[in-house]
């Protein structure tokens, strides 16, 4: 299997030989807890640099073991075309201040260099993990394969979304949907029904989940054909023409790790896909309303999951079935965020719920009343980066500005 992270130590011949050798050891026994990483052998001067061999680096990162690389590092990124790069220091041997010649020179050429330093080499371990947790994250996004339910064709969108992330996107048209609907028993709607929504409240009949539980286990049988690992569906469309919702469906697979963006929004598909790989699970949602200090976020979907009781209703627009009323979970901090509609750009802040439930009729029906830490409703809705918000449970502020600054985008935080 081909290394997530490459490992290439620097170091100078004006330095000890058997003192850096030493040090390189102790990085390799440190992180010989990860699979999914190589160290390559030592390069001493640009000399040994020109020979390594020029394989496809998937992410990079190069230790400093000692000062006088400087050039060497700045020379490899260079050879192997990386917009970012890792620079690992420790606190001796003029280790960092040559990290940090390499950082300051690479970002003048438009490379992105994240140093990770800590004071011993054994310390790393943890910021490590980190680093290449939120690695494989991005990664996994320029991994997408994405079914495009009940659509014939790639849309505009898809198209702009494929470009922008190196993901695939793969038109399901509506005969398919079809052909899969016909294929689902009655006793499998059944078992769905009493093993996700036994403990739920129905304030509808709870017949009306049939059908959104026969699409829900016919997307679910189309990812797994397709060998897709995220979806999407263009909701209106489908709601007004089938007149039930897709809204069980994009809460089930959303709830089972299978990132799932209602409204065909790629912008938060990136979101919830991310939040899935840093063992957390998003939740789209408009910003609604202001209320005193809070800001009203709602939708009409929700994976259980994240929420402390659900409720079945209808939908709110359309008042087709059926919608998820979720109250989330309290007394935890969310992460509010946002991917600009040109891709350029993350926003995001922290949050934490009010109140959350079914509080009023006139909007969505998953609903929660968010106070953000760093910024006012009104100057929220001055600086906003658009409708749909992923709100996620946990502080991922940190690993999503690392997760930007791997993407070449600009990070914001939502704050005064």
């Amino acid at each position: 299997m081909k290394p997530m992270l490459t490992l290439i130590p620097l170091a100078s011949k004006s330095h000890s030989e058997h003192v850096y050798r030493d040090v390189l050891n102790e990085y390799m026994e440190a992180l010989s807890i990860f699979s999914n990483i190589k160290f390559l052998n030592i390069i001493t001067s640009i000399d040994e640099a020109k020979k390594l061999k020029k394989k496809p680096v998937r992410y990079l990162a190069l230790i400093f073991l000692s000062g006088g690389t400087s050039s060497t590092a700045r020379y490899i990124v260079r050879s192997l075309k990386k917009k970012f790069v890792i620079l690992i220091a420790y606190g001796a041997n003029n280790s960092l201040p040559s990290a940090l010649s390499c950082k300051g020179r690479l970002e003048l050429i438009g490379v992105t260099a994240h140093v990770l330093f800590s004071m011993k080499p054994k310390d790393i371990v943890q910021s490590f993990k980190g680093l290449l947790d939120v690695i494989s994250a991005v990664h996994s996004i320029r991994e997408l394969k994405v079914a495009l339910i009940y659509s014939t064709k790639k849309t505009v969108e898809a198209e702009e979304f494929e470009r922008k992330t190196g993901a695939k996107v793969i038109p399901v048209s509506s005969s398919k949907v079809y052909e899969e609907l016909e294929k689902v028993h009655d006793m499998e709607i059944k078992e769905v029904l009493e093993r996700k929504f036994g403990k739920a409240e129905f304030l509808v009949n709870k017949e009306m989940l049939y059908k959104p539980i026969r699409l829900y286990i016919a997307i679910r049988n189309i990812v797994r054909e397709l060998n897709a690992n995220a979806a999407t569906i263009n909701c209106f469309n489908f709601i007004l023409e089938e007149k039930i919702t897709p809204c069980i469906a994009v809460a089930l697979l959303n709830n089972e790790g299978i990132p799932f963006a209602c409204e065909e929004d790629y912008h938060s598909l990136v979101l919830l896909t991310l939040a899935n790989k840093l063992n957390s699970t998003g939740w789209i949602a408009n910003p609604s309303a202001i209320s005193n200090n809070y800001i009203v976020f709602a939708h009409c979907t929700i994976a259980p999951k994240l929420t402390e009781k659900i409720s079945i209703i209808e939908h709110f627009e359309t008042k087709y079935p059926v919608s998820i009323s979720g109250e989330l979970k309290r007394n935890i901090k969310y992460t509010v965020m946002r991917l600009t509609y040109d891709y350029k750009s993350l926003a995001a802040t922290t949050a934490k719920i009010a109140k959350t439930g079914l509080i009023s009729m006139n909007m969505c029906r998953t609903q929660a009343y968010l106070k953000l830490e760093k910024i006012e409703p009104k100057e929220f809705l001055e600086i906003a980066k658009g409708n749909h918000h992923v709100i996620a449970p946990g502080n991922l502020a940190n690993k999503l500005r690392i997760a930007a600054r791997i993407l070449g985008l600009k990070f914001e935080e939502y704050k005064v």
